[in-house]
């Protein structure tokens, strides 16, 4: 039977092997953490960005929105007022044979 010296010596030595088998696993792991901060990081920036661009573009939507009801009620308007001028139109039109007649009548 080993003794318990080489035991020790063994596992000893097999703890070495592991701890250099994985030790590039540490700088590693420290790589990946600084460019998993960097990249959150640059996220949260774009994401800042977004935000202030959608902000402008929901106030350009409600500028456009408010020119869009004004040119509607200008042109509402100008619908009444052309509406309008057609009812004197058509009176006139629905007068006119009578006058027609009065002053072929008066002419003769």
């Amino acid at each position: 039977m080993a003794t318990l010296e080489e035991r020790v010596e063994t596992l000893e030595r097999r703890v070495s092997e592991w701890e250099g088998q994985l030790g590039f696993l540490i700088p590693l792991t420290r790589q990946l953490h600084r460019e998993i901060l960097t990249v959150r990081e640059d996220v949260q920036r774009i994401d800042g960005k977004l935000d202030r661009l959608e902000n402008k573009v929901d106030q350009g939507f409600a500028r456009i929105d408010a020119k869009v009801d004004q040119g509607f009620a200008v042109v509402a308007r100008r619908f009444v007022e052309v509406d309008r001028r057609f009812e004197k139109i058509e009176g006139a039109l629905e007068a006119l044979p009578r006058v027609l007649a009065e002053e072929i009548t008066r002419r003769r």
